[in-house]
Parts: C-alpha cells; sequence; structure tokens
C-alpha cells in the first residue's frame, strides 16, 4: 500500500490539496475552480499509470 502511495503521489500529497483549500479560503473561486481541475487531472493521469 505504501508502494502504491507512493507511486499516486510521489512527494505531492499535501501541497495540491492546501491550493484548493487556500483558494476557497481565500475566497477565490476561479483559484479553487483551477486548484481542484489539476488535482482531479491529476488523479485521473494517476489512475491511469496503475492500470
Amino acid at each position: 500500500m505504501a508502494e502504491q502511495d507512493k507511486l499516486v503521489h510521489g512527494d505531492d500529497r499535501v501541497p495540491s490539496h492546501r491550493a484548493v483549500l487556500d483558494a476557497i479560503t481565500d475566497r477565490d473561486p476561479e483559484a479553487a475552480y483551477a486548484a481542484m481541475r489539476a488535482l482531479v487531472d491529476k488523479s485521473g493521469a494517476d489512475l491511469g499509470r496503475l492500470r
């Protein structure tokens, strides 16, 4: 499980999620959308690598 986690997230676990939280906290909907879109896109790419 740890190896899969490392493959999917690498060293960038918290910063991707932090960008979403920061944008929401800053009440910046455009930045929140962009950060969430980037996170979802990365998740899709990660899933593709695991298959």
